[in-house]
């Protein structure tokens, strides 16, 4: 999820650790530990681009490092507070630990991946039911933690308030796999009233709400790419139809870098030349607009210079973020 909302996340899982006993300086630390995982972005500029795909969401993700961790940032908030000891560092501990290892399993609901058995295993855990922005899973958080920030922390309406968020929001991300569920059983039967023939699918809620989907359904020379909104479409889905262009790097597939990009994908991606440049998107991440060509966001520029492969990432942005939006809204509801 964005950084604002796992912020967010932080700060209810610090007030309900230690709320009652420290107050708002429960919130204050959950809401940085909460935010330390994605601080991995500082290095990113470091590395090569596709090395960068791993290195964000990496270790910082995993479940060995907040066990490393926690008890660093539970010495440290221990020492700033020594003269006003109110927690011990067993608690701070404790929290720090929560607001860490929360971060990562709210990102198992987006498309990213995460690999949170790091080192011992690469799997990247992905359960594609939640969109790195979700105005309905974050809004109503951001409520009641603000609601619990300006309580006294005594006040018992402090931890209903901090309940209510943690519940709701729980809630909200279980009704996301339900719908999911829902989605992909949707488009398999689309697909199939269609005939058209697929191999596998993978259907992602766009920006904003879990409410409109994109369900791409790869063959053997291409993929189907269709949106439906639960709430506003007739059952009928328009694909339409990409080819993958696979021949465009047929010369270089065996290349580290080519296949690790196959990898992060899923197998997930198309090709297209442009001049001496050949364009590799990934189609998880969905497009600029809701046009057929309008231009995948998530892509790589591979460049072939006799032996030497360069590639470099390039994110499409769509040109006016309001218009996108306005789309967005428009084509949702």
């Amino acid at each position: 999820m964005d950084s604002f909302t796992q912020v967010v996340l932080g700060a209810a899982i610090g007030e309900a650790v230690l709320g009652k006993k420290v107050g708002n300086k429960a919130i204050l630390w959950g809401a940085i530990a909460g935010t330390i995982p994605d601080l991995d972005v500082f290095i990113i500029p470091f590395f090569k681009d596709v090395d960068a795909l791993y290195i964000h969401r990496g270790f910082s993700h995993s479940l060995l490092f907040s066990f490393l961790f926690a008890p660093v940032l539970g010495f440290i908030i221990t020492k700033i507070y020594k003269k006003k000891r109110q927690a011990t560092f067993k608690q701070w501990t404790t929290l720090a630990f929560l607001s860490l290892v929360t971060h990562p399993i709210l990102d198992f609901f987006t498309i990213y991946g995460t690999p949170f058995f790091l080192p011992f295993s690469n799997y990247r855990v992905a359960f594609c039911s939640v969109n790195v922005i979700d105005f309905f899973y974050t809004v109503p958080f951001l409520i009641t933690v603000l609601m619990v920030i300006f309580s006294r922390k005594k006040l018992k309406l402090r931890r209903i308030a901090n309940f209510i968020g943690l519940t709701l929001s729980t809630l909200y991300l279980m009704f996301t796999l339900i719908n999911k569920f829902y989605i992909d059983s949707f488009f398999v039967d689309e697909l199939k009233k269609q005939n058209l023939h697929f191999t596998k699918i993978k259907t992602t809620p766009l920006p904003g709400t879990n409410f409109l989907w994109q369900c791409v359904a790869k063959t053997d020379s291409g993929f189907y790419i269709g949106l439906h909104s639960i709430i506003k479409d007739k059952p009928k889905v328009d694909f339409n139809f990409i080819p993958q262009n696979k021949f465009l790097i047929k010369d270089i597939d065996n290349n580290s870098n080519i296949q690790r990009l196959i990898k992060f994908t899923d197998g997930f991606y198309v090709l297209k030349e442009k001049s001496d440049t050949i364009i590799f998107s990934d189609l998880k991440f969905g497009r600029t607009g809701f046009n057929k060509t309008s231009n995948f966001i998530f892509s790589f520029y591979i460049l072939k210079n006799q032996n030497n492969i360069q590639i470099k990432r390039h994110m499409y942005m769509p040109k006016s973020k309001m218009f996108f939006v306005k789309n967005l809204f428009n084509r949702t509801f």
